[in-house]
């Protein structure tokens, strides 16, 4: 859950590092589900970003990313991931395993 209540997470820039790669959700594009703190981001129509759409669940501590077009580096093994907004800075080394051909998991 998102301790800091004070953080309205529709005002914040929010920064996403994948090892050497990073990538910035502008301010007012994550969009509230309800009144729970699970926020959604989907690329508008003709960006350039690789980042296509995000979910942020910080009642259950669960995020998704659906990242295309993107040279992430090898993939498999261990990956420095990162979450910045506002005072939040979290660094975590995430070990990847691979589920199929496209898409590698986190346990």
């Amino acid at each position: 859950m998102l301790e800091n209540t004070d953080i309205s997470m529709l005002e914040e820039t929010m920064t996403i590092v994948w090892g050497n790669y990073s990538i910035d959700i502008p301010y007012g594009s994550l969009a509230q589900t309800g009144k729970k703190q699970i926020f959604r981001y989907k690329k508008p129509k003709n960006a350039s970003s690789s980042l296509a759409a995000a979910q942020f669940d910080f009642e259950k501590g669960k995020f998704k990313l659906t990242i295309k077009n993107a040279d992430l580096g090898p993939p498999q093994g261990d990956v420095v991931f990162a979450l910045q907004f506002a005072t939040f800075d979290q660094h975590n080394i995430l070990s990847l395993t691979l589920k199929n051909n496209r898409t590698y998991t986190f346990p």
